[in-house]
């Protein structure tokens, strides 16, 4: 049986019904979880390991500014073909241009603020491993598949924002009909209603999102 990494970014988690609908796509496709859990690995983590690889990118920086801006949650999902299955449920990278019927498509906002990472067939045993020894503190004795549906019990019924408000004002913003702080303004606005996350760390995902997207 596959096993692949998958973590829903700070878009995913501030916005509680998007990431909600991500883990319960993954538990309605017969998936099962080895880990499930919400954490907040450090900058040092996901520039040193987990992002390295892209260290000479122009988006370097401003992706590890936006994944390190509020708690991810993290999972260990396993199932028959889960790697290459998960990854066709996300969609492309760029969620603005992915179709409507993935998750990216209908969740992620712009750009590479896409809702959820997971792991490719070259990346996810190695990932998978680097992540139980540097960042995740399994617990034999947890039921993993009981705390991702009690998750999406908790949050399904949340508000939820059309993502094509999020897209159509950022577009906005690129075609600099309006400021960026005034964009700054109004997705805070617009998160805090999906939300129940601290100001602090709403405000910070929203400059997190905003730089890698404007990068």
């Amino acid at each position: 049986m596959e096993k692949t990494l998958v973590f829903a970014k700070p878009d995913g988690t501030v916005r509680r019904y998007a990431g909600a609908r991500l883990v319960k796509s993954l538990i309605d496709a017969g998936f099962s979880f080895d880990f499930f859990g919400q954490i907040k690995p450090d900058r040092k983590f996901f520039a040193e390991r987990h992002y390295v690889q892209y260290s000479d990118k122009p988006f370097f920086r401003s992706t590890i500014q936006f994944v390190s801006s509020a708690p991810i949650v993290a999972m260990i999902v396993c199932g028959d073909g889960v790697i290459s299955k998960v990854r066709t449920m996300l969609g492309p990278t760029m969620a603005d241009k992915a179709p409507l019927d993935t998750l990216r498509g209908m969740y992620g906002l712009y750009a590479g603020v896409n809702l959820s990472h997971a792991s490719d067939q070259e990346s996810a045993e190695k990932e998978v491993k680097m992540w139980i020894d540097e960042v995740i503190a399994l617990d034999t004795d947890k039921d993993y598949n009981k705390a991702a549906r009690d998750y999406v019990a908790k949050y399904i019924d949340f508000p939820m924002i059309d993502t094509m408000r999020y897209r159509e004002l950022i577009k906005t913003a690129i075609d600099k009909k309006i400021r960026l702080e005034d964009l700054k303004i109004d997705m805070f606005s617009l998160l805090k209603k999906e939300s129940d996350f601290d100001d602090d760390t709403i405000q910070s995902v929203v400059e997190g999102a905003l730089a890698n997207i404007m990068s």
